[in-house]
């Protein structure tokens, strides 16, 4: 994905807690699409712990479609980029057996300070 397509956004979430078994992902994606369907510009940033967010086998809440089946489908509700911070060969390496990967950037630390500093609003969880 070209990058300078999105020199800006409107939000940016960024996501660096571990899933636990609470509602985390599902809540992170949900506010996601809801800005996303109102033409909002959403990037989703997944950096050290967070990242296992988009890994396969993370599950969803009850009765819902696991995580990283949902982020697949980000693009498709207003969702316009998801990132991880580069630099955890671990984590990536688990990551790279998730389909939610096809669309994912990879970014470096200081690529990842421009786009904050670049969002008009930052949430951090």
């Amino acid at each position: 994905m070209n990058t300078s397509s999105f020199d800006t956004c409107d939000l940016a979430i960024v996501v660096t807690q571990a899933p636990r078994r609470g509602y985390l992902g599902q809540e992170v994606f949900d506010m996601a699409v809801a800005c996303g369907v109102f033409d909002q510009s959403v990037t989703v940033v997944f950096m050290d712990a967070g990242c296992f967010h988009l890994a396969a086998d993370q599950p969803a809440a009850p009765g819902r479609k696991t995580l990283s089946k949902l982020w697949q489908s980000a693009g498709l509700f207003g969702v316009d980029r998801v990132v991880a911070r580069k630099g955890s060969e671990a984590m990536i390496e688990q990551l790279s057996r998730s389909p939610a990967l096809s669309d994912l950037e990879l970014l470096d630390d200081t690529a990842i300070g421009q786009l904050l500093q670049n969002a008009e609003q930052v949430v951090i969880l």
